[in-house]
């Protein structure tokens, strides 16, 4: 399932930034890490509270690995 498909599917809006990217790039970044080291974790599944959490603690982490910016 594409990044935009399980967005739209949980209703997220689609243009609301995270940081300086936006909820699609964001998505589409965590899904290639999935594919590649948790092929069998399925996001499409989550819920839109539990998006909404991924995408918090996304946030978190690029701000403590750079806190600079």
């Amino acid at each position: 399932m594409k990044a935009l498909e399980i967005l739209q599917l949980n209703g997220i809006d689609i243009t609301k930034p995270i940081l300086e990217i936006n909820r699609i790039e964001a998505l589409e970044s965590l899904l290639e890490a999935v594919d590649e080291f948790c092929p069998n974790l399925r996001l499409e599944k989550m819920s839109k509270e539990d998006l909404e959490t991924l995408f918090g603690s996304l946030r978190g982490a690029i701000i403590n690995f750079h806190p600079e910016n």
